[in-house]
C-alpha cells in the first residue's frame, strides 16, 4: 500500500489557509495531513458552526489541538487515543480493512535552548506499542 502523509509547518492556520492546503494537496490522494504551528482556538470543543465549516472542507476525520491539526482521509477509520498536556504531541491510529498503524503529529519548540529531552521521544509522553510514522517538522 503506498502512503501519501503530507507534513507542513502552517505559521498559523485560519480558515482560507486550511482552505487552500486541503485543495492544494488532495491531488496526492493523502491518507493523512500533518499540520503544526497551527495555533488554533485554545478553547475546545469547536462550537458547532466553526465544525460545520471544516467538515465543509474536509470529508474524513479532524483532529486538533492548539498547536496541531491532523487530517485523515475518509477511507480510512481513525481513532485518536493521546494528546499531549502541552497540546504539541497529537497520536491516532489508522486503520483499513488490511492494515493498521499509528501516526504521531508533533510541534516541537524551535528553540532548542529549551530543555533538550522534550525534544526526544521520552519527553514525549505515551510510547505506543506500534508506531509507525512520525510527522514533526522544527
Amino acid at each position: 500500500m503506498i502512503m501519501n502523509i503530507i507534513s507542513l509547518n502552517t505559521a498559523g492556520l485560519n480558515y482560507n489557509k486550511l482552505s487552500s492546503i486541503i485543495h492544494t494537496f488532495k491531488f496526492f490522494h493523502p491518507i493523512a495531513i500533518c499540520l503544526q504551528e497551527t495555533f488554533t482556538s485554545s478553547s475546545f470543543p469547536l462550537n458547532s458552526f466553526e465544525q460545520s465549516r471544516l467538515s465543509q472542507l474536509w470529508s474524513g476525520q479532524i483532529y486538533f489541538s492548539k498547536h496541531l491539526v491532523t487530517l485523515i482521509s475518509h477511507n480510512f477509520k481513525s481513532t485518536l487515543f493521546f494528546i499531549s498536556s502541552d497540546q504539541r504531541i497529537m497520536d491516532i491510529t489508522i486503520s483499513s480493512s488490511s492494515s493498521s498503524f499509528n501516526l504521531r503529529n508533533i510541534y516541537a519548540p524551535a528553540d532548542f535552548s529549551l530543555n533538550r529531552t522534550q525534544c526526544q521521544f521520552g519527553g514525549f509522553g505515551t510510547k505506543p506499542t506500534i508506531l509507525s510514522l512520525v510527522c514533526w517538522v522544527l
